[in-house]
């Protein structure tokens, strides 16, 4: 982060919602698992709400055996739903460009279909789950002593684990993310929320150059966590309305915990 002078400038200019609104809330959709069958009707409730999320995509298949998998765009019945998902309006991002892992010239070539596909490079990414190009990922988004505590926490089994940013393995592809993506998804939190526990987001992390921007969310693959914490929350109601209110909810993930 860039230290007291922004923390200071964001404290001192509350973020005020477009028409008065007194919140935010938009879902960031992880790709994980997509299929036709549970996605079409999910979609299609958003849109009778008038909703325009964004919708994470696999560009290609890939060769790396995936971890947890789903549909890609190389699926042509998939692929026209999520380009009619563009034309009405919801944002196309990517949850790296295949389920499996992919080196550095596989990354590229999804890039490329990415935006021959849908027009543009992503504006926004985030990592998925067993992909060892991921950027920034695990131990590599922590720093110092918070960074050692949570390699101790995990038996150091995903100490220096992701290589998506170390410019000699051939998973590298950090120089692509700064020239083409202009956000990336970092923590991941239980509190609804997400402002208020990253409130200066979008942020640049001078130690990580190769993102231009991070973006924290709140976590929503627990469809009974989330609703227990929502009931807390319309209770405490009265408290939340004196604080900014934005909420970037995750659907689709298949392993969550606080701050992972």
């Amino acid at each position: 982060m860039n230290g007291h002078s922004e923390r200071s400038k964001r404290e001192a200019t509350p973020i005020q919602w477009p028409d008065g609104k007194t919140f935010a809330f938009t879902i960031f959709d992880d790709t994980d698992l997509a299929a036709l069958s549970r996605l079409r009707e999910l979609y299609s409730f958003l849109v009778d709400l008038g909703m325009r999320t964004t919708k994470s995509v696999w560009p290609i298949r890939g060769q790396g055996e995936s971890k947890v998998g789903g549909a890609t765009c190389e699926d042509s019945e998939y692929l026209r739903w999520v380009l009619g998902l563009q034309r009405l309006g919801f944002e196309i991002a990517l949850h790296n460009v295949a389920p499996g892992t992919s080196q550095r010239a596989e990354t590229i070539r999804g890039f490329k279909r990415f935006r021959n596909l849908f027009g543009h490079d992503p504006d926004t990414f985030a990592n998925h789950v067993g992909c060892t190009e991921a950027i920034y990922w695990e131990d590599a988004r922590l720093t110092g002593s918070n960074r050692r505590f949570y390699n101790l926490l995990t038996s150091n089994k995903r100490k220096n684990a992701f290589k998506g940013h170390v410019e000699c393995s051939p998973l590298f592809w950090g120089d692509i993310c700064r020239e083409r993506v202009r956000y990336v998804r970092n923590f991941v939190h239980d509190d609804i929320n997400t402002l208020k526990f990253c409130p200066l987001m979008p942020y640049h992390d001078a130690d990580r150059p190769f993102v231009n921007a991070w973006f924290a969310s709140s976590d929503g693959a627990r469809v009974n966590f989330l609703l227990r914490r929502l009931a807390r929350s319309t209770r405490s109601g009265s408290r939340r309305k004196a604080e900014p209110v934005s909420c970037m909810l995750i659907l689709g993930r298949t392993s969550t915990s606080t701050g992972n």
